[in-house]
């Protein structure tokens, strides 16, 4: 019980540093004399570093153990943080988010790697939940440093002292933490027959596309409301939050539904309403569209964390695939909504016929792991 405390503990902390720049920033580039542009210099370090550490987490669990790389992964996000909340000149903060990119690369993809291992449907949801969590808040902590009249640099120490708290119950627990059992070992259910790589494969393109569906939901939405379905700015606001509301409540919550019935219905019934509410998205329709926006957030809620969980049952090098999986996450949260953006710069409502489609290719996507799943599974019974 104390770990899975601790890698909820992790993930909620690994979300505060993501939810503080956007907050942060104009105040950060003041204190740094730089251009407000300046911050599209320094997510391509953040982004590249955390892409890298991600794919080879495998190879880092097997040579460090998963216990000791926690630790070292989350003493560096924490010293990181303290270079940034230090930091005298801009090259610093590069410096800085070239660290924590490395280390909570390594964090993500080793905690979803033994989640999907180890923990039941209800776990890994609340795991992902509390990193909306942490992602709500940290934003929060940034305002209210910022309105009672103190430095930013204040938010990044402040949760630099929770990472070095973090890191330290990591390391005091590193040798409970279980070894990743050997590749042939690792399938999961279906262990014993070698998973064919379009599986796989299939698996890592499912994960990217869900990414890139729920970053460009969380970045557009607001400007889709306002501007393509007519919804006044403070309703469209409540809404945005709505989605974040609804995404964390619902996996807090649709874990026992998933034990009892397993992760698989669960997958398709939220894929089926991920269609169905994005097709409400209808510009100029403004309660068909905040519903939708909410709507969305419980339809996409499971998905992520089950097709991560699921891992199991269609690979068998779960550590690496998983890996691949965390890499196809960061790069369809990067690549799609840079894209939606200039897309919709001209006619907001191209958003409602984008992500109508991308609802559409993420249930194909679902349909199709289940039927080569299946498959598997039938194969190695016959």
């Amino acid at each position: 019980m104390f770990l899975l405390l601790l890698a909820y503990l992790a993930f909620l902390s690994l979300a505060l540093p993501d939810g503080m720049l956007g907050v942060a920033w104009p105040s950060m580039r003041i204190s740094l004399d730089e251009p407000l542009d300046a911050l599209g210099w320094l997510l391509p370090f953040a982004v590249g570093s955390y892409l890298a550490s991600a794919a080879l987490a495998d190879r880092l669990v097997a040579r460090l153990g998963l216990g000791r790389l926690l630790a070292l992964s989350t003493f560096g996000t924490a010293a990181a943080l303290v270079g940034t909340g230090l930091a005298p000149a801009f090259w610093v903060t590069i410096a800085a988010s070239v660290l924590h990119g490395l280390s909570s690369g390594a964090i993500d993809a080793s905690l979803n790697s033994h989640a999907a291992r180890t923990f039941t449907p209800t776990a890994i949801n609340v795991m992902h939940a509390c990193y909306g969590i942490g992602a709500a808040l940290s934003p929060l902590l940034v305002t209210g440093i910022v309105v009672a009249d103190r430095s930013w640099r204040w938010a990044y120490l402040i949760v630099a002292g929770l990472q070095l708290g973090i890191a330290i119950a990591f390391l005091a627990s590193a040798s409970r933490w279980p070894a990743p059992p050997p590749a042939s070992a690792s399938g999961g259910p279906v262990a014993g027959l070698r998973a064919p790589r379009r599986v796989a494969v299939l698996g890592v393109v499912a994960v990217g596309v869900q990414s890139a569906f729920e970053s460009s939901l969380s970045l557009w939405c607001f400007v889709f409301l306002t501007q393509g379905a007519g919804v006044p700015t403070a309703t469209a606001g409540l809404a945005v939050s709505g989605y974040w509301v609804a995404l964390c409540a619902t996996r807090l919550l649709i874990g026992p539904v998933a034990d009892r019935v397993g992760p698989w219905p669960v997958q398709r019934v939220a894929a089926g309403c991920l269609v169905i509410f994005a097709a409400l998205l209808v510009p100029g329709l403004p309660l068909l569209a905040v519903i939708a926006v909410i709507g969305l957030g419980i339809a996409a809620a499971p998905l992520y964390p089950l097709l991560m969980l699921t891992t199991r049952d269609r690979a068998n090098r779960v550590d690496r695939v998983v890996g691949l999986q965390t890499v196809a996450s960061g790069l369809g949260a990067v690549i799609l909504p840079g894209l939606l953006g200039m897309i919709i710069e001209g006619s907001p409502g191209h958003f409602a016929m984008i992500m109508a489609g991308m609802a559409g290719l993420v249930l194909l996507l679902q349909v199709g792991l289940l039927i080569m799943t299946e498959t598997r599974v039938n194969d190695r019974m016959s």
